[in-house]
This record gives C-alpha cells, structure tokens and sequence, in this order.
C-alpha cells in the first residue's frame, strides 16, 4: 500500500492485492475505485523514490506514477506485522529465559 501526498488525491491509500488488482481507497468517505485489474499476485509495494510506487506482480515490477501529487511510503501487510510481533515476542521470551538461567539480568 502507499499514501498519496498532494494534489487532488491527497490522502488517499493505493492497495495492491493478492489478485491483481489495484484500488483506490479514500478514507474520508471508505469509498474504493478499482483503477487496475487483470494482473497476477500482487505482494509488494515500495516507493521508487521519484514520487511513484513499484508494484510487485508475479513475473514483473510495475512502476505508478501521478501527474499532480507523490505516493509516500508504503505500509507492510497485516501478515507482515503478525509475523513482527510474533518474532519481538520470541525474543523477549529468550531473553526473560536468559535472565533467568544466568541469575542477573540482560540489557
């Protein structure tokens, strides 16, 4: 996903599905546009540094650019953040074991 920032879009959020498809998400309202279809997979976005978006799809990269306004950003997918949690939370818990086996505490 992306943010665009600026122009007649400004706040808008770009997705990218898993089913080759590409929305247009305004908050405001929870409208949604479908402005792409009939890609592959889709997984990642990045931006590209130019103001645009890279889009993954299962054998190529997309490049999305704007006329008025940039896309800043991307946000990873839920997976992405589950799995993030999940791995901060296995290393706490070898920490806490750590601590606990050596008597003192680890910083």
């Amino acid at each position: 996903m992306g943010i665009i920032s600026g122009g007649p879009l400004d706040g808008d959020i770009l997705a990218n599905t898993n089913f080759g498809q590409l929305w247009l998400i305004d908050p405001d309202d929870n409208s949604q546009v479908l402005i792409a279809s009939g890609g592959t997979r889709g997984d990642y976005t990045a931006p590209d540094g130019k103001g645009g978006l890279f889009l993954t799809q299962s054998t190529e990269i997309l490049r999305l650019s704007l006329d008025s306004g940039t896309i800043s950003g991307s946000v990873p997918e839920p997976s992405t953040w589950a799995m993030m949690v999940l791995g901060f939370m296995g290393l706490g818990f070898l920490a806490y074991r750590r601590k606990d086996k050596l008597g003192y505490s680890v910083v």
